[in-house]
This record gives C-alpha cells, sequence and structure tokens, in this order.
C-alpha cells in the first residue's frame, strides 16, 4: 500500500512539472480558450450571483473558517489525527500553491468578468485548497463511514463541490483551465502526502514529543 502512494505521488508530481512546462510554453494556449469559451457560452449569466456565492464560499476568507470548524467538530468526536491532518493539509496546501505561483508567475486572465482578483495564475489556490481539503474529507468518509451508499452519496456531493469551484473560476476568468488542472493534481499530491504522514504515526510522534516536553 505504501509503495503504491509514493508511485502515485510520483507519477502526479511528474504530472504537474509537465502542466507546468507546458504552461511556460504557451501549448496549454488553444485548449485553455477552447474550455474558457465553452464554460462562457454554455452558462447562463443569471446565475453569477450563485457562483460568486460558491467562489466566495471557496476562497480565502470563508474556507478557512468551514476547515477550522470541521477540524474542531472532528477533534470533538475523539478523531484527534484526523482534525490535526485537516489543519496540516491545509497549510501543505496553501504553502504549495503560494509557493509554484511564485516560481512560474503565469499571469492572469484578461479581463476578468464581474470581479477582481490579483497575484499569479498558475496553479489556481482555489482548486488547490478545495480539492486538498475536500478531497481529504473524501478519503476521511471512506475510512471512518461504514455505510457505503453515505459514502458514495458524500463521494459525488463533495466532488461536484471541487468541480464547481473549477468551473466558476474559469467562469470568471480569473483562471485558465490549466490552472484548475494544476491545481487539482496539486490538491491530491497534498492528500497522498498527509496520508503518507499519517501512516507513518507522525501525530503520535508529535505528541510524545509534546508531553516530554
Amino acid at each position: 500500500m505504501k509503495n503504491k502512494r509514493v508511485i502515485a505521488i510520483f507519477v502526479l508530481v511528474m504530472m504537474f512539472l509537465f502542466l507546468a512546462v507546458l504552461v511556460k510554453t504557451g501549448a496549454t494556449d488553444k485548449f485553455d480558450t477552447a474550455v474558457t469559451n465553452l464554460v462562457h457560452n454554455t452558462i447562463p449569466e443569471r446565475v453569477q450571483n450563485v457562483l460568486k456565492a460558491v467562489t466566495t464560499l471557496g476562497g480565502t476568507k470563508i474556507l478557512p473558517i468551514i476547515i477550522i470548524t470541521i477540524a474542531v467538530t472532528v477533534f470533538l468526536v475523539k478523531k484527534e489525527d484526523e482534525a490535526f491532518f485537516i489543519i496540516i493539509n491545509s497549510i501543505i496546501s496553501t504553502i504549495s500553491y503560494l509557493l509554484l505561483k511564485s516560481i512560474i508567475k503565469r499571469p492572469r486572465p484578461y479581463p476578468f468578468r464581474f470581479i477582481e482578483e490579483t497575484g499569479y495564475s498558475f496553479p489556481s489556490g482555489h482548486a488547490t485548497s478545495n480539492m486538498a481539503f475536500f478531497g481529504l474529507l473524501i478519503y476521511l468518509t471512506w475510512k471512518n463511514v461504514e455505510n457505503k451508499k453515505i459514502k458514495i452519496l458524500i463521494t459525488i456531493i463533495l466532488s461536484f463541490w471541487i468541480l464547481l469551484i473549477g468551473t466558476t473560476r474559469i467562469y470568471f476568468n480569473v483562471h485558465y483551465p490549466s490552472d484548475i488542472i494544476g491545481g487539482i493534481i496539486l490538491g491530491t499530491i497534498c492528500i497522498l502526502v498527509v496520508d503518507t504522514l499519517i501512516d507513518k504515526n507522525i501525530v503520535k510522534t508529535l505528541k510524545k514529543e509534546k508531553n516530554n516536553v
């Protein structure tokens, strides 16, 4: 299982690096334009306010509150390891996308539609953070919930949310589709890294060190 996880991380890292190279060389331009036009032509403007609410909920002002609330709730039901790693996962994913944005330095699309954003474009912070958090919730659901129907339902709902977040970023023209793909890949890498830490019982080690201080 551990070897499979390491292989998966390696493959995803290679995929992300390959995509980053394509982005830097402009090889994704036609794809980005085609998908962006499809989104703009398919989604009616009358749902603009709904999409604004969605992208706000998945952003830097609201998502951290959701993450902390879920982490505290999980902690209160005696799942301390999971609660700790929900927070660590969020921190790792945030640092990762901020660092990579500053390295790759891809300008955002222009002009924006209906909302304003700052900073670089690749990978999408919204896509990374939401994939890392809600993807981890999917993982924890399959780990802790016994009812298969409930697990499938939660997986469908959270997967739809992740895709919806990405779609809103394309719709408002603050990200290219390749930014969203990069964010989803990066978020998945964060989940697997966190899963590896959990498997190695890092939490218990940290707890022992804390108690010995």
